[in-house]
């Protein structure tokens, strides 16, 4: 666990690192349970079915007291509400001054307390206030108000209630920077994240891409009714780049159906051109196996580029290659006995790029 801390701004910049004093991580100075969010992040919820319930629509929620009573599955100890502009998670539980929380002050036993937490693995907790009865958080980003309605030793009432705050779209390319043939082509993965609030309409968005060098093509080129949240995901092609530089992709709302969206969401990933060969390989020497065969050895090439993938190994001349390695060595046990042959090897970039032949290495193939 990470420590407990506060955020009564809710701007995700902590005001106390050890500030919340309900939870051990915190300042707490007696033995206490653990906030909502750090007892969901060790699992310890995970025993009791619906102890952790996940809101995404509006209405009365109760809420029991976390503590030493087992959830009986009626009603959860936690409500898990999804942050969209942030990417984390609003918590809202209950304390009561029983048990281990007999000492907690009333800054967190009048009602609900509301944490904010990236939902999952180790990260800070963030104590955000406590609602008593018609207390009310708002956030207005993402259009989520909680009002307490009731609270009482075994459950507390909130509702919740879900606006529609438009946010701009994500648009994500993977990989973020990849090489390419000089004339090549290559493929890459756009998704497309709708960062609405829970209270907004499902959009379609219209995809669009452009390269800096050579042409981009996507498809489909819509990516279907997007719910709040939701992601799309599309292969993106560059064909014939002879220039590094950004390949684009935008995602526009042109639907013409409510939430719109002014501003466009857009993503990039560098195509980067690889047009040079690697450097030849050097030193090449071959020698003859006690048990048959011929071992070929030489010493590194370089690439400026996208870098050495692989070797190539001929034999006198073929031009089709009779193997190919990613190492500095190389043994043929193709070969008939007695039979002179003449072996040179080549350096492959990643994308496809062959160097010149390494110096040639003659050598009699062992055996009767």
């Amino acid at each position: 666990m990470a420590h407990a801390g506060t955020d009564p701004e809710n701007d995700k910049v902590m005001n106390a690192e050890y500030g919340d004093s309900s939870d051990p991580m915190g300042s707490s100075r007696a033995v206490h349970n653990f906030n909502g969010p750090h007892g969901h992040q060790m699992g310890w919820f995970n025993a009791f079915p619906g102890a952790v319930q996940s809101v995404t629509t509006s209405g009365l929620y109760s809420i029991a007291p976390l503590g030493n009573t087992v959830p009986d599955g009626s009603t959860p100890q936690v409500l898990r509400i999804a942050k969209p502009s942030t990417g984390d998670y609003y918590y809202i539980s209950y304390r009561q001054p029983t048990g281990f929380d007999a000492s907690l002050t009333s800054t967190y036993t009048q009602g609900v307390n509301l944490h904010h937490y990236k939902g999952s693995g180790y990260a800070f907790t963030y104590f955000i206030k406590s609602l008593p009865d018609n207390g009310l958080f708002s956030d207005t980003v993402n259009g989520i108000t909680v009002t307490q309605a009731t609270h009482g030793t075994g459950a507390a009432t909130v509702q919740v209630t879900f606006g529609c705050a438009v946010t701009i779209p994500t648009v994500v390319l993977s990989p973020s920077t990849v090489w390419v043939k000089s004339g090549g082509s290559t493929s890459l993965t756009a998704q497309v994240t709708n960062r609405d609030s829970a209270g907004c309409g499902n959009t379609t968005f219209a995809l669009t891409a452009s390269a800096a060098s050579g042409t981009a093509g996507i498809s489909p080129t819509t990516t279907g009714s997007l719910v709040p949240g939701g992601s799309f995901t599309a292969p993106v092609t560059v064909t014939a780049p002879t220039a590094s530089g950004l390949v684009t992709v935008t995602a526009q709302d042109n639907d013409g159906q409510d939430p719109p969206h002014a501003t466009n969401g857009v993503g990039t990933a560098q195509i980067n051109v690889d047009a040079t060969a690697p450097t030849a390989p050097t030193s090449l020497s071959a020698s003859a196996l006690r048990k048959g065969g011929v071992k070929l050895s030489w010493r590194a090439s370089s690439d400026s580029g996208s870098g050495v993938r692989s070797y190539y190994v001929y034999r006198n001349g073929n031009p089709a290659a009779i193997g190919t390695t990613s190492t500095l060595s190389y043994i043929d046990t193709t070969g008939v006995a007695k039979t002179t042959y003449t072996y040179s090897v080549t350096a492959i970039d990643q994308v496809g790029n062959e160097s010149g032949m390494s110096n040639s290495a003659t050598i009699v193939y062992p055996g009767k």
